[in-house]
């Protein structure tokens, strides 16, 4: 059911990395497009259990990022280490109650570890306080390198797929993401990105299609 697909990854990197970049970062087209929702993280300031504003330009203010692995702090170049526990990290986002999710879009930049795709998933709560898990249907690794010292770091987007025209059966009122890790993973950066547009059914769009048949008869 999971795709993994490489791209663009190098063995070995001469020139050191820019904190907080995100080396290949995958970019919706849709990013910046009415009803679409985008937070990026650049650096932290809690390295376990405090409150991680969303600080690259654009994002939206009301989302938080939270990390509960016992043992984490922050490291000399302000990224969350994890400690023996890995990293339990939580992404909350604001509340929409008129708008059906459509499709989202992750960045992760990690050095030393990764986030797999059985340890990520989106929580979804709809109007009628029914919640539903999603795990990401694709992953791509944009990027790899290896340095002198041995540290890897990696970028990586995980999607989560429209299903059915939308990621949820009803308007989505309360959104998570969360993922974890093994121990010694630092996360450096993140970026996610929402699309709440409406996706017009396969029954509307048939009767668009029979509309512009009938328009053409009449004007023969």
């Amino acid at each position: 059911m999971y795709l993994f697909m490489g791209a663009a990854i190098a063995a070995a990197v001469i020139a050191p990395l820019a904190q907080g970049a995100i080396v290949n970062e995958a970019e919706p087209e849709w990013r910046g497009r009415t009803n679409t929702f985008f937070s990026g993280w650049e650096s932290f300031m809690s390295g376990f259990g405090g409150f991680n504003v969303a600080d690259r330009s654009g994002s939206f203010c009301g989302c938080s990022l939270f990390n509960f692995g016992a043992g984490s702090e922050l490291d000399a170049d302000g990224d969350i280490r994890a400690g023996d526990a890995g990293l339990d990290v939580k992404l909350v986002g604001g509340q929409f109650s008129t708008q059906r999710l459509r499709s989202v879009v992750v960045n992760l930049a990690t050095w030393d570890g990764c986030v797999e795709t059985t340890q990520m998933k989106l929580r979804l709560v709809d109007g009628s306080g029914a919640v539903t898990f999603i795990a990401p249907t694709t992953l791509n690794e944009n990027n790899q390198q290896i340095f002198d010292d041995g540290s890897i770091y990696r970028s990586r987007v995980y999607r989560f797929d429209v299903v059915d025209g939308y990621l949820s059966s009803g308007a989505v009122t309360q959104w998570r993401l969360e993922f974890t890790s093994l121990g010694g993973t630092a996360l450096d950066a993140v970026a996610i990105d929402l699309d709440f547009n409406t996706v017009p059914s396969p029954g509307a769009m048939a009767l668009a299609v029979l509309g512009v048949t009938v328009a053409r008869m009449r004007r023969r």
